[in-house]
């Protein structure tokens, strides 16, 4: 277990901590508020018919000090109520005043009635140290307020001695032992804090592997559905065309036509299996990065894309005056550009012009991919980059969509610390937008 006494807490999850140990000290000390209220109540009863203070060698003195703790604990319970229906910073700031007020009111409230019981406390601390370790062990409080309220508690002790005692040698000794109680309290109140603290931290893991389990769970079952879905209509029409090459007596043209269809069927087929592929290694833990020149890259890109795609639309590449360099790795980026392309090709009609612009600054490549094609409806944008999103469409030839693709552009463009997003007004066209920082000199 990590101990806390002296350490900064670098944790973006310490905010959540504070808040659940506010909400924590605010039901303890209500609960203890009504608890001691009525104790001292049945206390007061108890006196009123039996006169069981009489045997008391200070009855009076125990007397206020129970109306001292009987008021303390209902005003700060009703005050508890009363702030509940304040909002915002304002419940936050009393609660965290109230809290800590409260907790002061059980040690002063314990040291009282050890004064009272002896005047000389370092002949019995017993009242005093379970009112100090009660509030260290029931309350969680932040270093700051636990050595406020230590502070506060010594101030309180030494003042009590000098009102119950006069004796330079007794009051040397309560000094000691109050300093020393004090110290025991600060030690106690910061491993409570740090056994509360390593245990939210355990849970907060557990819940971390909790949602990493749910979403690897979630995408088994989306692939499986895309599998199930989208690969099992190809795989049957391969084998119905299987079918009447074995069992037809088809002509030469005939048969280069269904070899054609198989081929056309098993590439379809394995873009698919790409794709859920590169959504499978979504957690893949290195990457190599290249300080390329963009310029020639996306050059290069467009080359290799108008070669692999029969169409007869407008490709036009507008590259800057200058050579623009970014750290990216090749692979990944090929893919996101074939797909960005891909979409672009598929959603614009015959004789479309597709545009791609290169463009950075001192911090960031920027490429806009933009086309006059259909565009894209407008309830469907917020789902473009997600992954097998509803957003997927049959393009203007027929072309199949799985949802995958442009995730996978969201994941590759995030592993680069880059980006992409989407404009589009439907039957003007769309503009994709990708952003890489200059450089990545890190591997993810």
């Amino acid at each position: 277990m990590e101990l806390y006494f002296f350490r900064k807490i670098n944790d973006p999850n310490i905010k959540c901590f504070h808040q659940i140990v506010l909400d924590h000290n605010v039901k303890t000390s209500k609960l203890i508020a009504a608890v001691v209220g009525m104790i001292c109540l049945i206390l007061f009863l108890i006196n009123q018919f039996t006169n069981a203070s009489h045997t008391l060698t200070y009855p009076d003195e125990y007397a206020a000090a129970i109306t001292f703790i009987f008021i303390a604990s209902w005003v700060c319970y009703f005050a508890f109520l009363i702030s509940k229906k304040v909002t915002g910073e304002k419940r936050t700031r009393a609660y965290k005043f109230l809290t800590i007020f409260y907790a002061l009111i059980i040690v002063i409230s314990s040291l009282w009635i050890t004064f009272v019981m002896q005047h000389n406390p370092s002949n019995n601390m017993a009242i005093f140290v379970l009112g100090i370790l009660s509030v260290a062990t029931l309350w969680i409080f932040r270093e700051k307020e636990a050595m406020i309220i230590a502070l506060l508690i010594l101030i309180a002790f030494n003042s009590g001695l000098h009102y119950f005692q006069t004796e330079p040698c007794r009051l040397f000794t309560n000094y000691i032992t109050g300093t020393c109680v004090t110290v025991f309290f600060v030690c106690i109140s910061r491993v409570s804090f740090s056994v509360n603290y390593n245990h939210f931290k355990q849970l907060k893991k557990i819940e971390y592997h909790e949602q990493d389990i749910l979403k690897v769970n979630e995408m088994q079952t989306e692939i499986l559905a895309v599998v199930a879905h989208d690969l099992r209509r190809p795989i049957s029409n391969v084998l119905q065309i299987a079918d009447l090459l074995k069992n037809s007596e088809a002509t030469v043209e005939e048969r280069n036509e269904y070899y054609d269809m198989i081929f056309e069927t098993c590439n379809r087929s394995n873009s698919i299996v790409e794709d859920l592929l590169d959504a499978a290694r979504s957690d893949e833990s290195h990457t190599t990065f290249v300080y390329t020149c963009m310029n020639d890259f996306m050059g290069h890109a467009l080359v290799q894309f108008i070669k692999s795609n029969n169409h007869s639309h407008e490709i036009l590449f507008v590259p800057p005056t200058m050579k623009i360099y970014a750290m990216i790795n090749h692979q990944k980026m090929m893919r996101v550009f074939d797909n960005v392309f891909s979409n672009s090709l598929k959603f614009t009609a015959k004789n479309g012009r597709i545009t791609v612009k290169l463009t950075g600054d001192e911090d960031n490549v920027c490429i806009l991919v933009a086309d006059n094609g259909i565009g894209i409806p407008n309830d469907l944008i917020p789902f473009l980059f997600s992954r097998f999103s509803k957003s997927g469409r049959t393009g203007l030839n027929g072309e199949k969509s799985n949802g995958l693709g442009l995730s996978i552009c969201k994941l590759f463009l995030k592993q680069h610390h880059g980006d992409i997003s989407a404009t589009s007004e439907e039957g003007k066209g769309t503009q994709i937008k990708i952003v890489l920082p200059r450089e990545v000199l890190h591997s993810n």
